[in-house]
């Protein structure tokens, strides 16, 4: 599932390069709505009873948030001061790698409270 899931963010990743100026209006609308899709791709996935089910639903999640990723990196690095660009990407990188494992040991905490599919449900509620 994890393969299905990169192989697609490399894909978003090379549809960001090959069309930098891609929007749905603005940067910020098109963040919003591919979040509003990366909410709705979250409901189904803790009612999947194959591996098949799970590599279909990470497809697009991978899709849209190498996309997501490149245009926003691409964005900061042309927007931010060159003599800041250094602190500002530290900060974004802290977010996908200090915020990304805390979020992932929450999740497995609430497990212990919750089900599979209610976890999923919440965060894609969350998400939307």
């Amino acid at each position: 599932m994890l393969a299905g899931h990169g192989l697609s963010s490399l894909t978003g990743m090379l549809v960001a390069g090959m069309r930098p100026t891609w929007r749905l209006g603005t940067l910020g609308f098109t963040v919003l709505a591919i979040d509003g899709v990366a909410g709705l791709v979250f409901l189904p996935f803790g009612h999947i009873t194959a591996v098949w089910q799970g590599v279909a639903l990470l497809r697009p999640l991978g899709s849209l948030a190498g996309f997501v990723q490149m245009v926003v990196f691409t964005w900061m690095q042309k927007r931010v001061p060159p003599a800041m660009l250094g602190r500002a990407m530290s900060v974004f990188m802290g977010i996908f790698t200090g915020l990304a494992p805390l979020a992932a040991a929450a999740a497995g905490a609430a497990l212990r409270l919750m089900s599979p599919a209610a976890l999923f449900t919440a965060c894609g509620l969350a998400l939307l």
